[in-house]
Formats: C-alpha cells, structure tokens, sequence
C-alpha cells in the first residue's frame, strides 16, 4: 500500500470532499490482498484545507479570493431582531444569544443547536469584494470556506 501511495502527489493546502465511495471488481488473491476498483464521487471543486476564520465588521469590505461563491460558516452574538445584509441580500431572524449561521445548512442557537426561523436566503460570499451591513449585531465571525474550480 505505501508503495502504492507514492505514485500520489498532494496538494495539502487544499482537497476534494468525497460525497461516496464505492468498491467494485473486488477479488482477493492468495496473499490476502484485495484487488479491485475503488470510485469516488466528489463535490466539483476543490476546498481549501485550514480555516480561515476572520472578524468583519459592519460596513467593511471583506475580499475573497476563490474562483466561485462560496457557502460561508458565520458566528454571530445577536440581541433580538437581527439582520444580516451581504452583498444586498438579506436574512433576518429573532433571537438573542449565541447563533451559528451554516450557509450549507441553517441558522441555529450555539449552545442548543435549535433551529432559529428565520426569513431570507442564506448567505453567499462572492469571489472578490464582498459587504455586510449589520442590524442587531455590528461583528461577525466568517469562516469563508474557500472553494476553487476542479
């Protein structure tokens, strides 16, 4: 297997994500190896590996350098109704705490995972310069979870 291994080169900065794995043609041999096809089916770009968790503050100018939109992870401290305008489009939701706002997924409170309702469309942040305006809370903590075409 290491031998195998080697043929590999790896860019450990950035990866695939694997949606499935899937084994195929598989025969054992005297040996106790395992021959056979091994697919994956990835998502169709490339993530990069670290995140890269920053603070923005309402009004400045957050630049992203990726090749496409991206689905961001933000953390936020929000006190009742609240608002989060990025690039002109808008979500807005009440509550008061901790909130996590997973653009793959949904906004939801930190500490208990609730779903919070919320209206509007998720964030996405957009190669090159991107704007938050802030109702109810001015910071946010944004992992842009950087993307790049395969």
């Amino acid at each position: 297997m290491n031998r195998w291994l080697r043929f590999f080169k790896d860019n450990t900065s950035i990866c695939l994500k694997v949606k499935t794995a899937k084994m195929t043609s598989v025969k054992k041999d005297d040996n106790a190896f395992v021959i056979g096809t091994l697919v994956f089916l990835c998502q169709p770009f490339y993530f990069d590996t670290t995140e890269q968790i920053q603070e923005w503050n309402s009004g400045e100018k957050l630049i992203c350098n990726t090749d496409i939109p991206t689905l961001p992870f933000i953390e936020l401290e929000a006190n009742g109704e609240t608002q989060i305008i990025i690039n002109g489009e808008t979500l807005s939701f009440n509550h008061t705490g901790n909130v996590i706002i997973d653009s793959m997924y949904n906004v939801y409170d930190k500490d208990t995972k609730q779903t919070i309702k919320s209206t509007g469309d998720l964030p996405v942040i957009e190669e090159g310069e991107n704007t938050f305006e802030g109702v109810g809370v001015s910071t946010i903590k944004i992992n842009t979870r950087n993307r790049y075409k395969y």
